[in-house]
This record gives C-alpha cells, sequence and structure tokens, in this order.
C-alpha cells in the first residue's frame, strides 16, 4: 500500500505542471480553467487602438503566416475601421464566434512570451472585442488564413492623432533603429516587422490592400486560401462584392480603379523600412517583390554552379537582396578537391 501511495502521489505530483482546460472544443482548441488563465497573466490591458493592433498581429505571427495585409480607415473621424488579413493556419468554422470569448486558446502547450507580455492565455480576442464596437471573423477556414475585422469608437478607446507620419529610420552597423516619430499605427507596425523580419507586412486604406491582395495573388501567394476570389474578379461589381464580404469596402469606382491597374499595390513595411533608412521617398511603383527575387536566385545559383565547375568552386551561399533601386548579389565560394 505504501509502493501505491507513493506512486498515486506522483502522478498528482507530476500533473500539477499540466494545463487545465474547462472544455475541449476540438481542432486543438480549448477553453481554459479561470484560475488557469488567471495563471497566464490574466490581466490584460488595452489603452489604445495601437494596442489593439499588436495582438491582432501576434495572432497572425502565432497562426504562422507569412504575409500580414492591414486595412486602416475611418469613419466619420470618430470610428477607427481595422482589418487584419493573414495567410496563417486560419480558423476551423465552427469556431469564429467562440475565439472572442474568454480563456478559448490554441495554445494549450506552446505559451509564448515576447516582448509585448504573455501570448496564450485566451484573453488577447476576448480583451479586444470587449475595447470595440464590434470585432469578427469576416472569413476564415482551417489552413485557408484569416480575416479579422475590428470598429473602435475613438471616443472609447483613443488613438495617436498623427497617423500619417513614418517614423524616422536609421542603419546602424547593419542593424534599423527608430529615432523618432509619433507611436502611431505605422510606427507599431515597423516596431513588429524589426521584431519580426521573416514576416512580410503592408498597410494601406481597403483599395490598396485589395490591389496588394490582387499582386500578391498574382505572385503565386494566398493561393488556396479564402482569398483567392478576390484574384479571379474581373469586373468591378463582382471584385466590389468579394471584397465588401471580407469588410473591404471599397467603391464601385474604385473597384473599377483597382481593375484598370490605378490602384498601385503598397509596398511592404520591410521595403519601407529600406527606403526610409537611406531617406528616400517611395516611388509609385512596387519594388522587387520577395517572389522575383528568389525566382532571380534560383536562375543565378544555376549559372553560378556552372561556372564554378570550370575553376573547381563550389558555391556554398548565395544572397540576392536589394535596398531601394540597388540590386546585390553576393557569393561565397569554397574550393572543391579535384584529385
Amino acid at each position: 500500500m505504501k509502493g501505491k501511495t507513493k506512486d498515486i502521489d506522483f502522478v498528482v505530483d507530476s500533473c500539477e505542471d499540466l494545463p487545465r482546460i474547462e472544455e475541449d472544443l476540438g481542432f486543438g482548441y480549448v477553453r481554459l480553467l479561470v484560475d488557469e488563465a488567471e495563471r497566464r497573466q490574466a490581466k490584460h490591458d488595452i489603452r489604445t487602438v495601437e494596442d489593439v493592433l499588436i495582438e491582432l498581429l501576434r495572432n497572425a505571427r502565432d497562426a504562422q503566416s507569412k504575409h500580414i495585409l492591414v486595412a486602416v480607415s475611418t469613419f466619420e473621424d470618430s470610428l477607427r475601421r481595422i482589418l487584419v488579413i493573414d495567410d496563417g493556419q486560419g480558423i476551423p468554422l465552427g469556431l469564429h464566434e467562440k475565439v472572442f470569448d474568454s480563456r478559448v486558446t490554441s495554445r494549450l502547450y506552446n505559451l509564448i512570451e515576447d516582448d509585448y507580455g504573455v501570448h496564450g492565455r485566451g484573453m488577447a480576442l476576448y480583451a479586444v472585442k470587449e475595447r470595440s464596437k464590434e470585432a469578427m471573423i469576416t472569413a476564415s477556414e482551417e489552413g485557408k488564413g484569416t480575416a479579422v475585422y475590428v470598429e473602435i469608437d475613438l471616443n472609447e478607446l483613443p488613438q495617436r492623432k498623427d497617423q500619417s507620419t513614418w517614423p524616422k529610420i536609421v542603419c546602424r552597423k547593419g542593424f534599423y533603429e527608430i529615432t523618432q516619430g509619433p507611436h502611431n499605427i505605422l510606427r507599431t507596425l515597423v516596431e513588429f516587422y524589426l521584431r519580426h523580419p521573416s514576416l512580410e507586412i503592408f498597410v494601406g486604406s481597403p483599395a490598396e490592400v485589395v490591389a496588394t491582395l490582387r499582386f500578391l495573388i498574382d505572385q503565386g501567394f494566398f493561393v488556396e486560401t479564402v482569398f483567392e476570389p478576390l484574384g479571379g474578379a474581373n469586373n468591378a461589381a463582382e471584385l466590389q462584392k468579394i471584397a465588401e464580404s471580407f469588410r473591404l469596402n471599397i467603391s464601385l469606382r474604385n473597384a473599377y480603379r483597382i481593375l484598370k491597374g490605378e490602384v498601385a499595390p503598397v509596398h511592404s513595411v520591410r521595403e519601407m523600412v529600406d527606403l526610409l533608412a537611406e531617406r528616400k521617398r517611395p516611388s509609385l511603383k512596387p519594388l522587387i517583390h520577395l517572389s522575383d527575387l528568389k525566382s532571380l536566385e534560383k536562375k543565378i545559383k544555376k549559372i553560378i554552379s556552372e561556372l564554378g565547375q570550370k575553376y573547381f568552386l563550389s558555391p556554398v551561399e548565395l544572397k540576392v537582396t536589394h535596398r531601394g533601386k540597388k540590386l546585390n548579389i553576393s557569393v561565397t565560394f569554397e574550393e572543391i578537391d579535384n584529385l
């Protein structure tokens, strides 16, 4: 009996470290017990519109997104509208409303603590909804990306007054540094990108985001996502209807302009950081896109490999990058033993 008691005590002690759940919702989503949510630092403080955006960006990042688009607009000067689109894991249809409940999370075991605090307590979207006039998933399916729409009453939750100014950036010893600028939506996006440079982040008006999404789909991104129909729309009425289904509200006139190419895709935050660091004004044309750089890199690698064989050299590292209008190609070789 003593041996059995020790075994039982061991099991109980071991289980104390396991997350405790109130309900298994399926698809990897669970509802945490109240004290478990509190253990994950329950107090969640959202004081500004920029704080809301940070939580939506963290959710997109945690969904293993590669691209994030942020559509921002205001209505009657008192309502801020934000739509965050990503190409991540997506949310199953049956959970579109439940993810806004408290203590609902998809991170049962892999809790994240980043520069913004603890993430994975099941409180982020709940807090966003509590501080917003409206918060909803406008489109998402498992494995097919997500669009989260938030409408905020600026009389209840303020934002920085200057929302049009990009921060000032310098490059020191190969690292970007923000030197000054208002802590607005644009700076929030730049700071988030600098923490997560592998992400391609875009920001613009709803019309600009539609144009950018169509450009990305044409480049082979966002395929097999809920947003792919945007790329196939070939008349203004159809494009407007599809866009509005995601809460990307655009006028029929802007839909025509997008189809005619009069609304250009926006620069990514990465491209903007490069331009800002070089103190250059962005052009209307998009810079070389990441997909084209990758394609160019493959072609150059083949040519370099063939050249290297003639001189018994093998390329061990190849980088193709660009800053502004300058394209940089860097190749590192190692000698091949020809004996």
